[in-house]
């Protein structure tokens, strides 16, 4: 097998959506992940996604679109990056579909001894639930204590018994 499709076969292994670009924003490649997420999210022919099409431009568009500051947050972090102000760079958002809440985690990344730039996109959902989950439970613990008249304490049985 020639390095070049070994490399391709162990990025269509991972449940990433991976893209690589060129330092002036351009899609050079990308794995089959990248192509199904485009294809569930009701964009089979790769609208923008494509090889050639300028992830930067997509995102820059995304600023005024959406009027989102994730967009923006985005644009700044990958401009870092091609403009070699930084080595990497995360971002958390929401890329919820008509079917279901969902959010992701973008890393990006220089690739070392090159001008290109690897991105990859990893879901996040159930930990964003996890934590969305035990923040409202919080809040209902929180807004019960205060809304009672009862006296509410912790008792830590192993050190109250001199085990610790």
């Amino acid at each position: 097998m020639d390095p070049a499709n070994f490399s391709r076969t162990i990025l269509d292994n991972f449940d990433l959506n991976i893209v690589l670009l060129d330092n002036s924003g351009n899609i050079l490649n990308y794995n089959n992940k990248w192509i199904d997420f485009a294809v569930d999210n009701g964009n089979p022919d790769l609208i923008n996604s494509e090889i050639g099409s300028n992830y930067l431009e997509v995102t820059k568009r995304a600023i005024f679109e959406d009027e989102d500051d994730t967009a923006n947050l985005a644009y700044n972090g990958l401009l870092d990056l091609i403009e070699g102000n930084r080595d990497r760079f995360e971002l958390e958002y929401p890329c919820h579909s008509p079917e279901e809440k969902r959010w992701f985690l973008m890393h990006a990344s220089r690739c070392k001894g090159q001008d290109n730039i690897v991105i990859y996109h990893e879901n996040i959902t159930e930990k964003k639930l996890a934590q969305l989950e035990l923040r409202s439970s919080k809040e209902k613990y929180r807004k019960l204590a205060e809304s009672t008249d009862a006296i509410l304490w912790e008792y830590d049985v192993q050190r109250m018994n001199g085990h610790i």
